[in-house]
């Protein structure tokens, strides 16, 4: 639904909770989002939590502008609460995108209306994601 109410040039954003005891659940979450969108890219502003953002046109990530817009007092307070104090920090927090996310999310089951797997999430094993294993599909943000 939200696809079809987005702009052309739009983004959406999608909070993923990475520290579930049921790692595969997230994995989920990104999956869904890699069968709706041409782009996705994960990004881990903390160990617990990670944002993935979607869109039909790839990111086009410009410091200058970030960093002009990072600026701005009210938003530059709530980057400062959380760590983000430059875009430099912003930009680090980003793990992998499109081809690299989908290969590490290969054989991972989606989250459908029909199929709400994440509902019955007890019959998962109990195998968190590892920070090891997000270094390892790690790309730079330039890649994208």
């Amino acid at each position: 639904m939200v696809k079809e109410k987005m702009r052309p040039d739009a983004v959406v954003a999608q909070w993923v909770p990475m520290d579930m005891e049921r790692g595969v659940l997230p994995m989920m979450i990104l999956k869904a989002m890699l069968a709706q969108f041409k782009h996705v890219s994960l990004w881990l502003p903390n160990r617990m939590e990670g944002v993935a953002i979607g869109s039909n046109k790839p990111l086009q990530i410009d410091r200058e502008k970030l960093a002009v817009r990072m600026s701005v007092p009210k938003v530059a307070d709530d980057l400062t609460a959380i760590g983000l104090r430059s875009p430099e920090h912003l930009l680090a927090t980003f793990v992998a995108a499109d081809e690299m996310l989908s290969a590490y999310l290969d054989g991972i089951p989606s989250v459908t209306d029909d199929r709400p797997r994440i509902e019955y999430y007890n019959i998962y094993p109990v195998k968190p994601i590892r920070m090891a294993e997000l270094k390892q599909i790690r790309e730079s943000v330039n890649a994208t």
